[in-house]
């Protein structure tokens, strides 16, 4: 039997002490309170100490860099909520030259960011990681001031240094000259993701339940040619002219519109793919020519800048792109976009709507070298690919410069803008009036004289083509749009000619008033026996009087990089004497008609002749969305003219008997238009 002094007793259950007495439980709540007021101290210190460097990291940036970065943020921020997705996240440090991958901006996101909260509590909500600005200053503050120098230099070296020679020459330097110098990482402009789809099977061919180009089972490719429905775009970054220049964007909307439209632009100008589409099991042996045709189109993948919320919807309520999914959706909480997933432009639509919906201009700073005036008028028309060279701001010379003159001269005109945004506003409400007992809509003004309002870079010649209105000024309307740089590359040395002292349109002292230009043109015997309307000069005169103040129609001057080439009327088909001859079914209130003739020879030719035509049906589709057709009445001897309408879309729907002529009545439907001729 083991004595009790070899087992010491078991301390009690209650935890008393030798004494015999209960822990003083006031001890422990002391400590444990102690503890707790450490920890919330130390992490008020972190707090106080992490705000502490981030002030400092803020105060070693420049000003410059500061707004650098709120500029980046604030530009892919498309909510305006304060706070951006992991999307708006990568093309925001991309466009301040850090491009991550996909792992390190996650970390960024999960170290900074905080989870996105539903709209409604009552709908199942998918968290996202949102960084707020303040984090996403605090990021980019560090990571700019861990920048290597070395580093940097060796980027800007390679900038300059063409084919990696590893030496840079004067070559290189007087190359670097056509580059914008700024302080982003990019040239100012846009970066854009292309990329074609393939058909799996590699034929070429759809189901006949697949005949939607969205659905189609395909695998995705570099792009390199256009495809009728295969190809999808996003934009990726945007980098913006310098602060010190430029002003950012009023409404960021507008900038990506405009970026929108110019890409678009480039897009279909591209090599057209071919329009005929195969069908599997229906139409497999059909001749190409027999199958179906199908629209050109582009996808718009929401994607990089185009994942914000509100973008995609605001680009389709102005009209750039569209979606067949015309339904509201069963979703209440549409914040990932899923309705707007199947969003595309097509070639027919692009070239149907203004684009005075989206060009406009920056607005420069108070200390920008840049003219403080919007360079050109915010009217249709489209870039040169190659160059672009604005002619002088008369024909006699450059305006003498004073103290209440602006520095660069703006295009006069009612789409001239200083306030940099577009000047578009939809057609007005429909009234109605009475014409020699014939019921019409009020028809709003034209243009004024001189005023050119329709320009187009026509690339298969290299030169603007331009209409503007005729003019009785007794000296040549200045030309105040681009002319192309169709100079010569190649000049003979030693001939003492240079690019700067070639003649142009622009640099002219002597060019003929438009009653001069009518009196040459209409004393041409090939002219006149068309028009009769040869005479001396006032038979010519009294002619454009009557048609400047013709309710119906308007003259028309058509130039081409300037020169003017020939004279048309555009008219209202209901007012004008075509209407009597036709019914009711054959012509709505909007339907238009032009009169035309070339009086320059060396502007005549089929494929000039198509160039304008098609160029004078475009303007008629882009200045009322309400016209539905245009009209031309050729006498039917003139079977030349018959066949370049039909080359450009007409077709002749039966002769007319006139008093003074036997006429073919000539139709296009804006339906079966495509497109101008390029």
């Amino acid at each position: 039997m083991a004595s009790s002094a070899a087992h010491p007793a078991f301390p009690s259950r209650y935890g008393t002490s030798a004494m015999g007495k209960l822990p003083d439980r006031s001890a422990f709540g002391a400590s444990s309170q102690q503890r707790g007021d450490q920890q919330r101290a130390e992490r008020e210190r972190e707090r106080l100490e992490k705000e502490r460097l981030e002030r400092e990291e803020q105060n070693q940036l420049s000003e410059e860099q500061r707004e650098e970065i709120k500029e980046a943020f604030m530009l892919f921020d498309l909510d305006k909520d304060q706070k951006i997705d992991y999307h708006e996240l990568k093309v925001a440090m991309k466009a301040l030259g850090f491009d991550l991958p996909k792992a390190e901006i996650l970390s960024i996101l999960q170290t900074h960011g905080s989870p996105s909260e539903p709209a409604n509590p009552n709908v199942p909500h998918h968290p996202r990681l949102l960084l707020p600005f303040a984090q996403f200053q605090s990021v980019m503050a560090q990571r700019i001031l861990a920048r290597d120098p070395r580093e940097e230099i060796l980027r800007a070296f390679d900038l300059f240094d063409e084919g990696g020679k590893g030496k840079i020459n004067l070559n290189d330097l007087r190359r670097s000259n056509d580059l914008n110098v700024h302080n982003s990482a990019f040239p100012p402009g846009w970066t854009i993701f292309i990329e074609s789809q393939e058909d799996i099977d590699h034929d070429d061919a759809v189901d006949g339940q697949d005949f939607h180009p969205v659905s189609r089972k395909s695998h995705v490719r570099r792009f390199r040619n256009p495809t009728l429905h295969g190809d999808n775009f996003f934009f990726s970054s945007i980098s913006s002219p310098s602060n010190t220049d430029f002003k950012p964007a009023t409404s960021p909307t507008r900038q990506i519109a405009m970026m929108l439209w110019a890409t678009l632009w480039w897009y279909f100008h591209q090599p057209k793919p071919n329009p005929h589409i195969t069908t599997k099991g229906l139409n497999d042996h059909t001749p190409e020519d027999g199958k179906p045709k199908g629209d050109w189109r582009i996808g718009i993948k929401r994607d990089g800048i185009f994942k914000g919320r509100h973008l995609l919807p605001k680009l389709e309520r102005m009209g750039i792109i569209t979606s067949e999914e015309s339904c509201v959706g069963e979703s209440i909480d549409d914040k990932h976009g899923e309705g707007w997933t199947r969003m595309f432009a097509s070639e027919r639509g692009f070239w149907l709507i203004d684009p005075r919906i989206f060009l406009f201009t920056l607005s420069p700073t108070t200390h920008s070298p840049f003219p403080g005036t919007s360079p050109y008028p915010s009217r249709p028309a489209s870039p040169n690919r190659d160059s672009f060279q604005p002619s002088r701001p008369d024909s006699v010379g450059e305006i003498p410069q004073g103290p209440m003159t602006p520095q660069t001269q703006s295009p006069s005109g009612p789409f001239a803008s200083g306030s940099h945004l577009p000047t578009y506003y939809p057609p007005p409400p429909t009234l109605f009036t009475f014409t020699n007992n014939i019921r019409h809509p009020i028809r709003q003004k034209p243009p004024a004289q001189g005023e050119t309002f329709y320009t187009r870079y026509v690339p298969s010649v290299g030169q603007y083509l331009s209409f503007r209105v005729a003019s009785l000024s007794p000296k040549a309307p200045p030309h105040r749009g681009p002319v192309s740089d169709s100079t010569p590359s190649f000049l003979p040395p030693g001939s003492g000619v240079t690019q700067g002292n070639l003649p142009s349109i622009a640099s002219m002292t002597i060019n003929p008033s438009d009653t001069d230009l009518l009196h040459a043109w209409m004393n041409d015997p090939r002219v006149d026996a068309l028009f009769a309307m040869a005479g001396p000069r006032p038979v010519q005169e009294k002619m454009l009087r009557e048609a400047l103040n013709n309710k119906h129609s308007f003259p028309v001057i058509g130039c081409w990089d300037g020169k003017p080439f020939g004279f048309f009327e555009i008219y209202w088909v209901k007012e004008d004497r075509l209407g009597r001859y036709l019914s009711s079914h054959d012509y709505g209130n909007w339907d238009r008609g032009f009169h035309a003739l070339v009086g320059e020879q060396e502007f005549r030719g089929p494929h000039r002749v198509k160039l304008w035509m098609s160029a004078m049906v475009h303007y008629c589709w882009l200045a009322d969305p309400r016209t539905e057709r245009v009209l031309v009445e050729p006498r039917t001897d003139h079977q030349k003219f018959i066949d370049y309408l039909q080359d450009v879309g007409f077709y002749k729907e039966r002769e007319i008997a006139f008093p003074h002529k036997q006429a073919a009545l000539m139709k296009i439907r804006r339906e079966g238009w495509e497109a101008p001729v390029l």
